[in-house]
């Protein structure tokens, strides 16, 4: 048989481990918000705070704090930025680099200049071609 005042003290225990647990849960949540976004209880899937925003970006808070709202629009409640996620993905889309040749940099064949270990002394280094001879 189980002793009854050693049952209690482990109920005791237990209790005051779901406590705790439920404590550092809150705390979390209220620290850490952006962690929380796609639980019922929090913003949803359809809206970003800021610190999500910039790990979908791959860049820090400051740098999405700095996109004019023009461009990236975001709503302030209390003191917290939250964005629209279709916002978001327009703005990835206004941004998407689609190749132009003002971007491309073109060039022609290049020759590598490689010195031989023995002529490394020699102002001349030897030069192989990369591109074959016919072209």
């Amino acid at each position: 048989m189980t002793d009854p005042s050693r049952a209690l003290s482990v109920m005791t225990l237990l209790h005051r481990l779901a406590d705790a647990t439920v404590t550092a849960y809150n705390r979390d949540r209220r620290q850490n918000p952006e962690r929380f976004v796609g639980c019922t209880d929090g913003l949803g899937p359809d809206f970003l705070f800021v610190e999500n925003v910039a790990r979908l970006l791959g860049c820090n808070v400051d740098h999405v704090r700095r996109v004019p709202r023009s461009e990236l629009p975001a709503s302030k409640i209390g003191q917290r930025l939250v964005y629209a996620r279709a916002d978001v993905e327009a703005y990835i889309r206004s941004k998407r680099d689609t190749g132009t040749a003002r971007h491309v940099a073109t060039r022609g064949p290049q020759k590598l200049q490689l010195v031989a270990a023995d002529q490394a002394t020699r102002a001349t280094p030897l030069i192989l071609s990369l591109v074959p001879s016919d072209c």
